[in-house]
């Protein structure tokens, strides 16, 4: 089966699960419990570039969680109205899918910079990660001007951003749960195919 495929099925999956699901407090401790497994697994079987990869991505998930928090409480308590604290939350999340786009275009380098392991290089998952916080920053550039429109000019027509939202944001973690679990298990048949080759 090769790895495209491996990854397309694993994101089919992963987004009919998290759909099914729909709890956003459940489906982020299986996203972070599937980033651990593949830290864990890259640890364990000396895989640095899918270490990179997955560490990348829990800082990237941990930095934008608690900073919109601590950003919509402290809004909170300085007496900015509902409206500008929407705008901050969806601004801020804008710009960390800009910059997460930016360090998964540039993983091997900054790898290095962490790393002096002959062993990172560029991967296929490498091609895709942006993809996803490139997605991810259109869907909140959209549902930013969703909300302007709707608050500002009681603009009503456009609300499916606003209606789907939970579910494309669950299809952006998909993508990553995906791409991390296809690294697994893509890795673990390279492991195979070679010692079969030994043999």
């Amino acid at each position: 089966m090769k790895k495209s495929t491996v990854i397309i099925l694993m994101f089919i999956l992963t987004s009919i699960t998290y759909t099914l699901i729909g709890d956003v407090e459940l489906i982020s401790i299986i996203y972070l419990s599937s980033i651990a497994i593949a830290i864990s697994y890259g640890v364990l079987r000396g895989e640095i570039n899918l270490k990179h990869i997955s560490f990348l991505f829990l800082v990237i998930y941990i930095i934008e969680y608690s900073s919109t928090e601590i950003i919509t409480q402290n809004m909170e308590l300085a007496g900015s109205s509902k409206f500008t604290i929407a705008v901050a939350h969806y601004t801020f999340q804008i710009i960390a899918s800009t910059l997460a786009t930016i360090a998964f275009i540039f993983r091997v380098q900054i790898s290095r910079l962490i790393s002096k392991s002959g062993k990172i290089s560029l991967t296929l998952f490498d091609g895709v990660a942006p993809w996803i916080y490139i997605y991810m920053t259109i869907l909140l550039s959209l549902s930013l001007a969703e909300y302007v429109l709707y608050e500002k000019f009681n603009f009503t027509y456009l609300s499916f951003i606003y209606d789907y939202f939970k579910v494309l944001m669950f299809i952006a973690m998909s993508g990553v749960t995906s791409i991390l679990l296809s690294m697994v298990f893509c890795h673990e048949k390279d492991l195979k195919r070679q010692s079969t080759n030994v043999e």
